[in-house]
Formats: structure tokens, C-alpha cells, sequence
């Protein structure tokens, strides 16, 4: 967690003031880096942390084909309701799946953790069953 902070912009005032070309390179930097980096206000990730703190994900149910998963969590969902990233080991022999909540793509990744293949997707808890579906062409569907 990085928190950027400046007590002014150029000669704006306030002590020690960063320059406006400074600010507008770092932001460039950051732009290169979104699919690595997620930049957010505070409060948002605040509010995540506090969320993934009291998330549940509980297997529902499995066949060889599919996944269900419950993701809930213990706080009101009218203020803390954002998705929350997850990461699930692929079955042994699913190359690719489609993931949905609520009957809705969702969009996810294939990731690798030591050879290991995990599926890695967000999901909205208290927002309906994650479904995992192995993908029936073997091509990735993003």
C-alpha cells in the first residue's frame, strides 16, 4: 500500500513542493504500470482491505467440469460492496475456464504459482455464486 502525498504543486505554496513536471512523470510511470498496479483512492482501499479482512469463499459445488463458490462477507454491503480479487487452483487437466457471477462474465486471468496453474478473477461478495467452468474449446476466454 503506497500513499502519495504533497503538500503543493510547484510554487502553489506548502512546504517542499513538488514540481508539476515530477508529478506528471510519475503519473506516466503509474499509467505504464496499470495492469500491475491498481491506483485507487484511500477510502476504496480502506474499504477493500477491510472486506477481504471478513471475506468467506466457501465451495459449493464441484463436478469435472464446474466450480460453484459462495463469496460473502460479514459487513454491510450498501458501503462496503466492491469486488474482491481471488485466486483458485485450476482443476488437475482444465487448461482455460469462463468465469461468471450471478450468470455474468466476469473477467479473469490464468496465472502461474510454481508450475501451478490458478485461475484468478474478482468477485462483488454477497453478489450471487462464482461459477468456474472449464472452457470446452481449451482457448482462453477473456
Amino acid at each position: 500500500w503506497y500513499i502519495f502525498l504533497a503538500h503543493g504543486i510547484d510554487n502553489a505554496g506548502g512546504w517542499s513542493p513538488v514540481s508539476s513536471d515530477t508529478l506528471q512523470a510519475h503519473f506516466q510511470y503509474l499509467l505504464s504500470k496499470q495492469s500491475l498496479i491498481w491506483v485507487a483512492p484511500f477510502v476504496d482501499v480502506a474499504r477493500y482491505i477491510r472486506e477481504r479482512q471478513c471475506l468467506s469463499v466457501r465451495q459449493i459445488v464441484k463436478t469435472a467440469d464446474s466450480i460453484v463458490v459462495r463469496v460473502t462477507d460479514t459487513l454491510s454491503d450498501a458501503v462496503f460492496n466492491a469486488p474482491v480479487t481471488l485466486r483458485r487452483p485450476l482443476p488437475a487437466g482444465w487448461t482455460s475456464c469462463v468465469v461468471l457471477q450471478k450468470g455474468r462474465p466476469v473477467r479473469d486471468s490464468i496465472v502461474y504459482v510454481k508450475a501451478t496453474p490458478f485461475v484468478m478473477f474478482n468477485a462483488i461478495p454477497d453478489s450471487g455464486d462464482v461459477t468456474i467452468r472449464r472452457a470446452v474449446t481449451g482457448v482462453l476466454s477473456r
